[in-house]
């Protein structure tokens, strides 16, 4: 545009100059170092004062300041709006795992009052049975033992059931808390990501397959980490159980008269060997239980974990998606606006280059 200037204002200062008589000839048309050599012959200085780009330049800075501005803005909008979402999605989350936990504890809890009643039914049977047995050879001072075994066993079994009770509350407590903290700290990882790549200047990449998202086996398989120390618990008081019964037909042994030792220890192993077989069938039971509860724990959290997880990643999908069109519209506008800005700024720049020329050359 500058030259069509120069060529434009070299056709003025020929005509002008050949109206006034200054010279005979024409001057090249576009040559504007012939005009230039042609004034300074003619002792005419010619001086154009270039216009500062300042405007054009603010005009271009204005416009990627007004671009980072609103990026900033929608980048902040689309991380709050995403954090929003995950912390919703953590109290669902929190709120279902404790439903799925309880239920599953209330069921087990039903299960273990079943199992315990059913072995104190089959401890006292075996009582009763070798107690007749002994009934035929000391039937006072075994009629007495009975009454004070019955009573004292009965009361191991429920201290016993009462702390397996407590043990099975406590593990769960701390299983709500365990899969709380691991998902609150997934949530974040899945966050840290979002934010490390809208940071990054150069990642022009979509951001969907970058984020690695929680795996919810992992997470599920926290509910069945700290069942192992559950059983290890349960097999500790079921031990000490059978320990104090041990003791108790023990003390009791030793209440009887040295003549009838012989008589009770034939009860004592009967006993015992039925305890024997009510332990192993107990921790059997016990184990099935506890196995049945982590597996359809860890099914269920699957299940929630899966489909929180997924309408968190549509979630983010359609964030991600109306991001860009916002990122395209803004790009739109603030260019759209800058090249008119630009345009008249411009347009200034050469009118008053035109205008300089215009003027020197057509001066007398």
């Amino acid at each position: 545009m500058i030259t069509t200037l120069f060529v434009f204002f070299t056709l003025l200062a020929r005509l002008d100059a050949s109206e006034r008589g200054f010279i005979d000839s024409p001057l090249p048309i576009g040559n504007i170092s012939s005009v230039l050599r042609w004034d300074q012959n003619n002792k005419n200085e010619i001086s154009v004062v270039i216009p500062d780009l300042k405007q054009i330049i603010d005009v271009i800075v204005n416009g990627c300041m007004s671009l980072e501005k609103n990026l900033e803005v929608l980048t902040n909008d689309f991380e709050s709006e995403i954090a929003d979402e995950m912390e919703k999605m953590l109290l669902t989350l929190k709120e279902e795992i404790i439903k799925i936990v309880n239920g599953q504890y209330e069921a087990l809890q039903l299960e273990f009052t079943q199992i315990f009643d059913d072995a104190t039914n089959s401890i006292i049977k075996c009582i009763d049975r070798v107690s007749k047995w002994e009934y035929t050879e000391t039937d006072n001072l075994l009629n007495d033992k009975c009454c004070e075994l019955k009573a004292n066993i009965k009361f191991l079994v429920r201290h016993t059931s009462n702390s397996v009770r407590d043990a099975v509350l406590n593990s769960n407590q701390m299983e709500v808390e365990s899969v709380e903290t691991v998902v609150r700290a997934e949530n974040q990882k899945v966050r840290s990501q979002i934010e490390h790549i809208l940071s990054d200047p150069h990642n022009f990449c979509p951001i969907i397959p970058q984020i690695v998202f929680p795996d919810p086996a992992y997470i599920a398989s926290m509910i069945s980490s700290n069942k192992p120390e559950l059983m290890e618990e349960i097999k500790k008081l079921i031990k000490e159980f059978m320990e104090q019964v041990k003791l108790e037909i023990n003390r009791t042994e030793e209440l009887e008269l040295l003549g009838q030792r012989n008589i009770m220890d034939q009860g004592v192993t009967m006993v015992v060997n039925a305890l024997e077989e009510i332990e192993s069938e107990t921790l059997d039971l016990v184990q099935g239980k506890i196995c049945g509860v982590i597996n359809e724990e860890s099914r269920a959290l699957i299940e929630l974990l899966y489909r929180n997880y997924s309408l968190l990643e549509e979630y983010i999908t359609i964030k991600t998606s109306e991001m860009k069109k916002s990122t395209e519209n803004i790009i739109g506008i603030i260019t759209k606006l800058e090249m008119e800005a630009i345009q008249k700024e411009i347009a200034d720049y050469n009118e008053a280059i035109a205008k300089q020329f215009k003027s020197k050359l057509s001066a007398p």
